[in-house]
C-alpha cells in the first residue's frame, strides 16, 4: 500500500517537473520596414502584424484616422489607417514627423470603379493625397509612435 502511495507521489513530482521545465513561447516582435520594402514584399505579409517607419507627409483632414507615410521618395506612399485600439486617430502634430507604426498588413480588392466611385470612400470623403497611394496594400495601426 505504501509503495502505491510512493509511486503515486513520484509520477506527481516527475509530472510537475515536466510542466514546470517548459518555457513560455517567445512572443515574436513583428518584422520592420521602411515603407518602400514592405510595399514590396506586402503580399507575403497580408494578415501578419509588421511595424513600418516612414515619414509622415500627410494626415487625413477629417479626424486624423488615416495617416500616410512616405519612402524614399515622396511619390511612394502608404496609407496607415487607424483603429479603436490605437485610439482612433493619429495626433495632428505627427505630419512632417517619422512615424513606427505597429499594424496588420491588409490588401485592398482591386476593381476598376467608376470615376464616380473614386470620388468618396466608405466615410463619404477622400483627398488627393489618398488618391496617389499605393492601393493594393495599407496597414491597419494598432499603434504608432513619433
Amino acid at each position: 500500500m505504501k509503495l502505491k502511495h510512493l509511486l503515486v507521489v513520484i509520477a506527481a513530482l516527475a509530472l510537475m517537473a515536466v510542466a514546470c521545465g517548459k518555457k513560455e513561447a517567445a512572443v515574436a516582435e513583428p518584422a520592420s520596414f521602411s515603407v518602400d520594402s514592405i510595399l514590396a514584399v506586402a503580399s507575403e505579409y497580408v494578415g501578419d502584424t509588421v511595424t513600418v517607419e516612414g515619414d509622415c507627409a500627410h494626415l487625413c483632414k477629417h479626424g486624423g484616422t488615416k495617416a500616410f507615410l512616405t519612402g524614399s521618395d515622396s511619390t511612394v506612399i502608404l496609407r496607415c489607417q487607424a483603429t479603436a485600439e490605437m485610439g482612433g486617430a493619429f495626433a495632428p502634430d505627427c505630419v512632417g514627423k517619422t512615424l513606427t507604426v505597429r499594424g496588420v498588413v491588409c490588401e485592398v480588392p482591386v476593381a476598376m470603379p467608376d470615376s464616380s466611385a473614386c470620388e468618396n470612400d466608405s466615410t463619404g470623403h477622400n483627398c488627393d493625397t489618398e488618391r496617389q497611394a499605393v492601393k493594393a496594400y495599407y496597414v491597419e495601426a494598432l499603434s504608432y509612435s513619433k
